[in-house]
């Protein structure tokens, strides 16, 4: 589709693609920061939503809005029955908000807008914004290993140590660690098989993103990321490059276990506990309601209802999201929440493999951090996943037109 201006359209998606490496308040910017370089590159609102239009009616975003779309159902009647037949623990039952609840559906329909968008890009222009992509993750990085030992520009303590976190902007270890696996792997892969970038700019700044995702010191992140990278060898490499390159990653983790700060870090059962007891409240909340579960994200207000009237014993009880995708699902969706999230994740995953081993490898250490926490549900991780998807989905239509230019 001829657009107004492809260099318009590129600048609003590279500074989207910096934003969303950032803070909150700048992922908001981006929006908006995209959507008026778009509304202006291809000439108007009509020009604008004929390209989303085009875009949705393509069999690749066509599966991936089933999934979705699936997954909203099944938020929508979690609702719908929290609101007309709650359940009621200790007098509290679920304060229902449709438009307030709902709000978050959204970011898994963003894909319609930047999928068009990078579309109408040349190849030398997406070659460009990954570029810059992949650029801004190295800043990121860089100054992400600096926070590990200075502490800007967030300082979180890692217990026990006199070093920090690594957060950057996002401001939360967690939420940086999943927000940084996408671009990670995107580098990791082309160390394999360059696309966007030299492999001599991929392999450090592959290096300096493993350590800065590293130093978020998160278990979680510690035992997915290896799968990950040796997902991406196996995926990548000749057979017995790929066993060397297994072998050689086991050898690195038992010599990092022998680090005391590291060992100490992954053997520490801090906050374990309390996640088993808010899944064993999740599981309380799908057998009283096993179909549609208490209510989207209502399972966090509820939490503390049942603490109160099944435990009162405990004064300060760890109440909250159910610190996992899965439970999260289970007690806020019941089984209708369940089906639908594993089939979007299977829809997701299946794409991400055909995309390649880089896009394929971040999903799979994503869906394992998200054992034990809601990454699925944070907005600032949200952007990341929606851009990934973005990509994803750009690649295979992309190839899929090649194919067919070619018979």
């Amino acid at each position: 589709m001829p657009i107004r201006s492809e260099r318009a359209l590129l600048t609003g998606l590279a500074l989207y693609a910096v934003l969303i490496l950032g803070s909150q308040a700048s992922m908001s910017i981006g929006i908006g920061i995209l959507l008026g370089f778009a509304f202006y590159a291809f000439g108007g609102a009509k020009a604008l939503w004929n390209a989303v239009v085009s875009a949705a009616r393509e069999p690749e975003m066509a599966r991936y809005l089933r999934a979705t779309n699936l997954i909203t159902l099944a938020c929508f009647l979690s609702l719908l029955f929290a609101h007309f037949t709650p359940v009621v623990i200790g007098g509290m039952k679920p304060e229902v908000n449709f438009l307030k609840d709902m709000w978050k559906a959204w970011y898994f329909y963003w894909p319609l807008m930047t999928v068009p968008c990078v579309l109408a890009l040349s190849l030398s222009s997406r070659r460009r914004l990954i570029q810059i992509f992949l650029a801004a993750f190295a800043v990121v990085s860089v100054i992400g290993c600096a926070q590990y030992f200075t502490g800007w520009p967030r300082p979180q303590s890692i217990p026990g140590t006199n070093r920090f976190h690594v957060t950057v902007f996002p401001g939360h270890h967690l939420s940086f660690a999943s927000i940084a696996i996408f671009p990670f792997f995107m580098a990791v892969a082309e160390c394999f098989e360059p696309k966007w970038i030299k492999r001599s700019w991929a392999i450090p700044l592959a290096i300096v993103g493993g350590l800065a995702i590293f130093g978020t010191y998160s278990r979680q992140v510690w035992l997915s990321l290896p799968i990950g990278l040796f997902i991406s060898a196996v995926v990548s490499l000749p057979k017995r490059a790929a066993i060397a390159a297994f072998i050689s990653g086991v050898l690195l983790i038992i010599g990092l276990m022998q680090v005391p700060m590291i060992h100490d870090r992954a053997m520490n059962g801090m906050g374990i506990g309390e996640r088993v007891e808010l899944w064993k409240i999740n599981t309380e909340f799908f057998k009283l309601r096993p179909l549609t579960g208490i209510g989207w994200h209502h399972n966090l207000q509820m939490a503390g209802a049942y603490y109160h009237t099944y435990r009162p014993e405990i004064a300060a009880p760890f109440v909250g999201h159910a610190h996992s995708n899965f439970f999260e699902f289970l007690g806020g969706l019941g089984l209708c929440g369940v089906a639908a999230y594993f089939f979007w994740t299977w829809t997701n995953l299946r794409q991400a493999y055909r995309a390649g081993a880089g896009f394929f490898a971040a999903w799979v250490v994503f869906h394992l951090n998200g054992l034990t926490q809601v990454n699925l549900w944070e907005s600032k991780v949200m952007h990341s996943m929606m851009w990934s998807i973005a990509l994803i989905l750009v690649v295979l239509i992309t190839r899929r037109e090649e194919e067919a230019g070619r018979k």
